[in-house]
């Protein structure tokens, strides 16, 4: 057992075993077992734009984890907003860009080293035709033969055969 610093308080013996589902490890290693008792869920959406057989994608920029994947952008949640507001909001900052949102194409569950990921990803269309990258380095659009030519966000690839389907 362990306490609220994560320190171990009790150990199995054979007259008083523990529960342990981790099969022991978190003896040896106490903080990675607490940051997984512990890890942080991130709601967020995101935004797959369609046009003409073709979706948008977006590079991070430099200065954000995982620097140089491709993803769809979006964001997070704040309190009170609705997916589809919350998901206008994140574009105009994004990419000072309106769109339109229209259907719900997955919801993704995703675990990252330290937080775990629930992605409510949209189809959506842009009202016009001019970006602004203010979070990103780069965007592209990919047909369903260039759809696998970039490295993915691992989250963002499992969406990959849903919309290859799409693109169709």
């Amino acid at each position: 057992l362990f306490d609220l610093d994560g320190h171990v308080i009790a150990s199995a013996t054979e007259e008083y075993p523990l529960y342990q589902p981790h099969n022991g490890w978190a003896e040896q290693d106490p903080e990675l077992y607490w940051d997984r008792v512990c890890q942080v869920t991130k709601e967020v959406m995101g935004a797959v734009f369609y046009k003409d057989g073709h979706i948008l994608i977006m590079r991070r920029a430099p200065f954000l984890s995982w620097a140089g994947w491709w993803e769809f952008p979006g964001g997070k949640i704040e309190s009170g907003e609705c997916l589809q507001e919350a998901l206008k909001r994140e574009i105009r900052e994004e990419l000072d860009a309106e769109i339109e949102v229209k259907e719900l194409l997955e919801t993704v569950e995703w675990d990252y080293p330290n937080f775990h990921l629930t992605m409510h990803c949209f189809i959506c269309s842009l009202l016009s035709e001019s970006l602004h990258l203010n979070e990103h380095e780069a965007a592209t659009w990919l047909t369903h033969e260039t759809l696998r030519s970039v490295k993915w966000l691992p989250a963002d690839e499992i969406l990959l055969d849903k919309i290859a389907e799409y693109l169709k």
